[in-house]
């Protein structure tokens, strides 16, 4: 019995993760129909609020970087 070598492929490098104001800069661009966060809201939202998840992660990545920054 002979046993054939596996080839092994070669995957391309993965890019770079996306940067805080990256991340931030879409969240502030997303429309309030984008999916992500029409999946997310309470039926009964009808605007952002300070609770909204668009809020809440603007509000959250903001104190993180400040945070950092110190």
């Amino acid at each position: 019995m002979t046993s054939k070598a596996k080839k092994r492929v070669v995957l391309p490098t993965r890019p770079d993760p996306p940067s805080t104001e990256q991340i931030l800069e879409d969240v502030q661009r997303a429309q309030p129909n984008d999916p992500v966060f029409v999946l997310l809201a309470e039926p009964s939202e009808g605007n952002r609020s300070p609770l909204s998840p668009r809020g809440l992660f603007t509000r959250l990545a903001s104190q993180n970087q400040e945070r950092h920054e110190e």
